[in-house]
């Protein structure tokens, strides 16, 4: 979520960066929401392995939403923590996939 540090448009000043940044974070805020809903609405018919994994990616972007609407931006800690949270996100999107395959494999289909 958090943009990498080094990597800006040339000239771009300190408004338009922090323009661009709150755009992204609303993005993700919405998407954020949009699991949220969609994990809230759909938990009773979703596989008890699926859910869990699903239930921790929740947490951490729940985690990462947080950081972003308190954290003063563009810190060296703050630059830190998304490194940390693009971390965990990715391992536990992994553990989604994997959590979604397993239960693919084990559906049998009966005549």
């Amino acid at each position: 979520m958090r943009p990498i540090g080094s990597i800006n448009p040339a000239e771009e000043t300190e408004e338009q960066r922090t323009a661009r940044f709150v755009e992204a974070r609303n993005k993700f805020i919405e998407a954020h929401h949009e699991l949220v809903a969609a994990l809230d609405h759909n938990s009773p018919f979703i596989d008890q392995k699926v859910f869990e994994a699903v239930h921790a990616l929740r947490s951490r972007t729940t985690r990462e939403k947080i950081d972003l609407q308190i954290e003063q931006p563009f810190t060296s800690t703050w630059f830190d923590r998304g490194d940390t949270a693009l971390s965990d996100v990715a391992m536990l999107t992994y553990r989604v996939s994997t959590a979604i395959r397993e239960r693919v494999e084990s559906l049998v289909i009966s005549e």
